[in-house]
């Protein structure tokens, strides 16, 4: 198994495809608009979890605490396809993880992306 991590534009980072949740979208809509807008990803092209693997909370945004909610998605790997949003996109090993350097959000929950992609 791997992960897909993406570079966002003005990051040096890479990090995991994902964004906010618009007013009136749930979770799993939000999910898909944003693979969507950032690797040209059709919901018809993904076969998504419905259980949240786990959460944590990230930055604090303008005194608002960010919560990341983390789900299993597959994606064929043909269908990803880097927009406007994203410098580069990848797959990776839990080898190749290790070594990445991350955004600073995600460096912190790299132990538990490793164990999902060998589980």
């Amino acid at each position: 198994r791997k992960i897909l991590l993406v570079k966002e534009q003005d990051d040096e980072w890479w990090g995991l495809p994902g964004g906010g949740i618009n007013h009136g979208e749930d979770a799993r809509q939000a999910l898909m608009r944003e693979l969507n807008e950032e690797l040209s990803i059709s919901k018809d092209d993904i076969q998504l979890d419905e259980n949240i693997l786990f959460v944590t909370v990230g930055a604090v945004v303008t005194g608002v605490p960010k919560a990341n909610l983390f789900y299993r998605a597959e994606l064929r790997d043909d269908k990803v396809i880097s927009t406007s949003h994203v410098l580069d996109s990848g797959w990776f090993t839990s080898t190749e993880l290790l070594e990445l350097f991350m955004s600073p959000t995600n460096d912190e929950i790299k132990a538990k992306l490793v164990r999902l992609i060998e589980a």
